[in-house]
Order: C-alpha cells, then structure tokens, then sequence
C-alpha cells in the first residue's frame, strides 16, 4: 500500500474512531510517527510479521505488536488508569474481549482497533511526540516499540514517507 493510500485507509479513519471511542486526539505530529513505525514495522504490506524464512512470527498488525510487547501487555498493565480506560473502551468498541490474547489475536485484522492501541502506546511516552527523525527513532527504538532487529538504514526511508503524507509545520 502506498503511504497515501495507508493515510486515508488506515491512520486517518484510525484517528478519528480513536477520537470518538476514547477521547484521544492525534496530533499530526503522532499521525507522522504512527505512519514512520508502520512504514518500518510492516512496509505498509503486513499485518503479521514475516519471518526470513517466510513463516508467521509473534508480531500483529501494521504496527507489528507483540502479546508481551508495548500495543498489548504494555497497554494493557499500564499504571495510569486513563490509558487501560481508554484501552478497555478501543477493545469495547472493537467487541473484543479485554485479554492479553484476545487483544494480540484482533489487531492483526481490526485495523482501528490497531492504531488505537498503537496511538495508546505514543502516550505512555513521557516526552512530546518527537517531530524530527533522530527524535523519532529514538523514541521508537529506545521507549516505545524496542525492536529486537532495529534496522535502522530503513528508518530514514520510513520518517520520509511519513513526511511526506504529513509535512513539518
């Protein structure tokens, strides 16, 4: 999918269930960064993580959550109440049970429910959503998504795509 085609069929229709289920806002800024973390997590194309060998790994969605990972265990044991508040309401929405499993098992296909969780994620971060690349992939690789395998030469090209469908200022 094109990063366009990823904005108006995946980020802004995200933003705005996300909005009216919960409450959150998306800034550009957090569309920009969620639109760079899919681009790199999936390259727009996945909605599960797809191993050399070309087998299914433990990653979900366009955002590539993990059961243990930040979208779901993290969302889901955060100790600010407004964050598994709004977390409780997304998967209320989405009629899907309020479990680790259950939640990993639905943001492979329920793309709304996957940026909710994702834009729940960017909360849980303590700085300001970052508006320039090296700010992006530091709050990427060291507070939020932790890749195991950071590949960061795609970085560069995922922040550019999401530059390009959301530009600064």
């Amino acid at each position: 999918m094109t990063p366009g085609e990823f904005r108006r069929t995946m980020i802004e229709p995200g933003a705005a269930w996300t909005e009216a289920v919960c409450g959150v806002t998306s800034s550009t800024a957090a569309k920009r960064f969620l639109l760079a973390v899919a681009a790199k997590e999936s390259d727009l194309s996945h909605r599960y993580q797809v191993l050399n060998s070309g087998a299914a790994g433990p990653a979900r969605s366009f955002w590539q959550g993990e059961v243990t990972g930040g979208m779901v265990r993290g969302i889901f044991r955060f100790p600010a109440q407004r964050i598994t508040d709004a977390g409780r309401a997304l998967c209320a929405a989405a009629h899907v049970q309020w479990n680790e499993q259950a939640i990993w098992r639905a943001i492979e296909g329920h793309d709304l429910l996957a940026y909710g969780l994702a834009r729940l994620l960017l909360l849980t971060d303590p700085y300001a959503v970052p508006e320039t690349e090296s700010g992006a992939w530091t709050c990427y690789m060291d507070r939020l998504w932790r890749p195991g395998a950071p590949n960061k030469p795609k970085w560069a090209p995922s922040w550019s795509k999401a530059l390009g469908e959301y530009p600064l200022g």
